[in-house]
């Protein structure tokens, strides 16, 4: 059962942000709505590896947590947007700040890098094009 962000803000503030954008692909979605808005399938494309499924669950929690806006064109139905609420925008700085932490964390050896990352939790992804990387491209 999904919880409500109020449900999940009960406590420790901490918890409550760690709640909201848990999982691989929320913090993925948003780092990439930062550039602008975008399209299902134009996210779809960025983000490798996610399903069709997984991306259109997650696009509606996003929406339901207030972080993502879905706005449809009025001249053509079946064009949708999707776009960082204020909400969303203000992650922002923390999200571009994990990014520059895990360039660091990339450029320290292999040996200290496999240390600290847990195995499977960098599936696709290679030193020389972080996944930040191919979301801009």
């Amino acid at each position: 059962m999904r919880k409500s962000v109020r449900e999940l803000c009960r406590s420790d503030p901490f918890e409550c942000a760690l709640g909201v954008l848990c999982g691989k692909w929320k913090g993925m979605i948003l780092f990439s709505l930062l550039g602008g808005a975008q399209r299902y399938g134009e996210l779809r494309r960025v983000l490798l590896g996610i399903s069709e499924r997984t991306l259109a669950k997650q696009l509606c929690e996003l929406c339901a947590l207030g972080l993502v806006t879905r706005e449809v064109d009025a001249a053509c139905q079946s064009v949708v947007n999707y776009r960082l609420s204020a909400q969303g925008e203000a992650l922002g700085p923390a999200l571009r700040a994990m990014e520059a932490w895990g360039l660091q964390l990339l450029q320290q050896p292999a040996r200290v890098r496999d240390r600290v990352s847990p195995q499977g939790s960098n599936r696709g992804q290679t030193a020389d094009r972080p996944l930040s990387g191919r979301l801009r491209g």
